[in-house]
């Protein structure tokens, strides 16, 4: 049986069109089947923060200054030639030692004229470091033999022999304080803010105990005569930040 040609093209378009249907209804099914393409965030960038800039009118504390002092100190010991004393730096603190002849005759807490004079050159360095220090503490040392000699002792109170090395260590830490505050009202120019007053900006730095026979250099030899000294400790600011004077 013989089709028009025209029945021909059209059954051929209708195929056609039912191939299109299906290919999009596939297409259609496996697009439904993805799972939906979620956009990837765009990453933060990280960053560390700077430290906060110095505060004008401050600077930051540290060890070399410690050492600083110390060289100045001992430079200033080995220009006298004297063995009386020592210095030594830890951590943030300066230490200082001074045997009790050099400073005070035997059983008196009045310094001699060499402890005036030493007293007064380490003022001079120490004050020059004032705005960087935080206080300085005076200690008197003894050793453990009895002060049975030092009368002067008795003529102070009603204290008990046991007591008198406490009582001669407290009083020479004292008078060591009184010397430091009084050069630095005389001679020392340095000087914190104008509307601090000095004499009290300084004394509050100033510490002075006494330890009697408590703290011996040498523990394994308490009557050494060694034991009986003035220790004075710098302690810096640090790590911090100290006014920088006017």
């Amino acid at each position: 049986m013989l089709h028009d040609s025209g029945d021909v093209g059209s059954e051929v378009w209708i195929v056609l069109a039912d191939l299109l249907v299906g290919l999009l209804a596939v297409v259609l099914l496996v697009g439904l089947e993805q799972p939906p393409i979620v956009p990837t965030p765009t990453p933060t960038p990280t960053f560390t923060p700077r430290p906060p800039s110095p505060t004008p009118g401050a600077i930051l504390i540290q060890p070399p200054a410690v050492e600083h002092l110390k060289t100045e100190l001992e430079s200033l010991r080995r220009s006298r030639g004297e063995r009386g004393y020592r210095v030594f730096a830890d951590g943030f603190d300066v230490h200082i030692i001074f045997e009790e002849t050099l400073l005070f005759k035997k059983c008196e807490w009045t310094l001699n004229q060499q402890g005036e004079e030493r007293l007064k050159e380490l003022a001079h360095v120490l004050w020059g470091y004032d705005s960087y220090i935080e206080r300085i503490q005076i200690e008197g040392h003894a050793d453990t033999r009895p002060a049975e000699s030092c009368s002067s002792l008795s003529k102070v109170g009603n204290v008990g022999l046991p007591k008198d090395n406490l009582l001669l260590s407290s009083f020479r830490a004292m008078a060591v304080q009184q010397q430091l505050i009084q050069i630095s009202e005389e001679d020392v120019p340095t000087a914190p803010s104008p509307s601090t007053d000095l004499r009290q900006d300084r004394l509050k730095k100033l510490e002075a105990v006494g330890r009697g026979d408590s703290h011996p250099m040498e523990p394994h030899n308490p009557n050494d005569p060694r034991n009986r000294r003035i220790e004075i400790t710098v302690h810096f600011i640090g790590p911090g930040k100290a006014e920088v004077p006017n």
